[in-house]
């Protein structure tokens, strides 16, 4: 049962969009995490509500979110290929195809996902990033919360995380993680739960507001607020899609994208952050460990 209502869901998803010139138009956005995720729960909701407003509800966005239609891996594809009009992807899952926006995840770099996604975006309107997204048009670019270190081991000092296995969704994660002495295992986010519980892994690699989305202070007990890089994330279209919509509907696209969506998206991360560790803090059982300077030195 639970597989034929994937399929007809999925169906419902890759059916082409068409309408009369005087008819409203609904395009498909898919998002690859739970439904309850602040970047569809409140962003892509927030976003998508603007642009009802913009054109008076002549264009629509429906959302089809926690897997039914895309992953984490796969969402770029499918925007490419039309299965969805939009969609929401971390770019580190797919840093093959966007090696330059892989900036944001060198660590120790920046804690404030405000500024970093004001100034990403930025990057992105001066050109630096083109070639990246050639082939999408882009909604708009925001960070993600830093990486911590959320562990089964407890860790003290550098050397604590030789022979550790530590699951990791994006590339450079991975490198920093090799770097600190670690071994990285590539894992998706939403595997990561089965991964730890299993002692497949023995900690993870993630912000705060990941490690709440995916419950995984469940499976974790000691956590490390260590500004191990941002991934940097965003919303992104078919190019076909936005071609073929009147010029008043592009441009009622365009006024809610862009900057002030960057600012936005920056902001909420950051809060969600706040929020996150707090939640993390309250676990029972958890440990927070914070390193002194002189040992934090050690690891940058």
């Amino acid at each position: 049962m639970k597989t034929a209502i994937a399929l007809i869901v999925a169906a419902a998803a890759a059916a082409p969009t068409s309408a009369r010139a005087d008819e409203p138009i609904t395009l498909k956005f898919g998002f690859p995490n739970p439904p309850t995720a602040w970047i569809y729960a409140i962003g892509e909701a927030n976003w998508a509500k603007d642009i009802a407003t913009r054109t008076g509800s002549k264009l629509t966005v429906q959302g089809f979110a926690g897997g039914s239609v895309v992953n984490q891996r796969n969402v770029y594809d499918r925007v490419l290929n039309g299965v969805v009009d939009f969609g929401y992807g971390p770019f580190g899952e797919i840093s093959d195809q966007m090696p330059r926006v892989e900036v944001s995840n060198l660590p120790f770099e920046s804690d404030n996902m405000v500024h970093t996604s004001e100034a990403m975006w930025a990057m992105y309107k001066a050109g630096v990033f083109t070639d990246d997204f050639k082939r999408l048009h882009i909604i708009t670019t925001f960070c993600l919360p830093p990486s911590g270190l959320h562990l089964n081991k407890p860790v003290e000092k550098l050397e604590d995380l030789k022979g550790m296995k530590l699951t990791t969704a994006t590339r450079a994660n991975g490198e920093v993680i090799e770097k600190l002495g670690a071994t990285a295992i590539s894992v998706t986010n939403p595997q990561a739960y089965g991964a730890l519980e299993r002692g497949m892994a023995q900690g993870i690699a993630l912000s705060g507001a990941g490690v709440t989305t995916f419950k995984l202070n469940e499976v974790t007990k000691y956590h490390i607020d260590l500004p191990l890089g941002c991934t940097t994330g965003g919303f992104f279209m078919n190019k076909e899609s936005y071609a073929r919509l009147g010029a008043d509907l592009r441009a009622a696209i365009d006024a809610a994208s862009g900057d002030a969506l960057a600012k936005f998206m920056g902001e909420e991360s950051q809060r969600q952050e706040i929020a996150a560790n707090k939640k993390i803090a309250a676990t029972p059982g958890a440990v927070m460990i914070k390193l002194d300077a002189k040992e934090q030195a050690r690891w940058e």
